[in-house]
């Protein structure tokens, strides 16, 4: 009978997060899917604030800010958006206007790294499906002038930027995993 090898070897550890990953951008930018594929490949979980506010609250972005107004669904979003980053080391997607508030902007950028998918809002639009689903955005005119204000935001509060114009969410999520290694964000 022969004896296995007792030749050593190493096994890499296991990747992970150093701290919480949010992912900011403009609607339609695919920021869920991303947070998807990354938590897959951070061997972690993704959230997505806006469903998880939903389920805090008891009801779609589109139905809270029906019901309690803009500034009433951002004090929620607010909440939720801590809560969230006590969850421990995530990939979490953010709504599109979680930089609105400077309370957020200065608690993302101090709770873990912030990474902004930048896409222009034609193409926004053309990667949503159903706009009726997305309350501010009425008009490409409208949500021209909204990305126009929030750009500064997006800039403000990220510590990456990466154009996701054209880019599948593959190629996205591997490039903000290889940007993740050099940062020291991931092990």
């Amino acid at each position: 009978m022969e004896h296995p090898s007792t030749t050593s070897f190493s096994v890499a550890p296991p990747q992970g997060l150093r701290c919480p990953v949010f992912i900011v951008g403009f609607m339609g930018a695919g920021k869920t899917s991303v947070a998807r594929k990354m938590a897959r490949l951070c061997h972690t979980s993704s959230l997505d604030l806006d469903r998880y506010l939903g389920q805090l609250n008891g009801g779609s972005p589109r139905e809270l800010i029906a019901q309690y107004g803009e500034q009433g669904f951002r004090d929620m979003e607010t909440d939720a958006l801590y809560k969230a980053a006590s969850l421990g080391n995530l990939c979490i997607s953010c709504g599109g206007g979680i930089v609105e508030r400077a309370e957020n902007r200065a608690f993302l950028q101090d709770a873990g790294y912030v990474v902004h998918l930048y896409i222009e809002p034609r193409e926004a639009r053309a990667r949503i499906s159903d706009i009726s689903t997305r309350p501010l955005f009425k008009s490409l005119p409208q949500a021209e002038e909204l990305f126009r204000h929030r750009l500064p935001l997006y800039e403000e509060v990220s510590d990456i930027c990466i154009n996701a114009s054209g880019k599948n969410v593959a190629s996205l999520s591997y490039e903000i995993k290889d940007a993740l290694i050099a940062a020291g964000v991931m092990e």
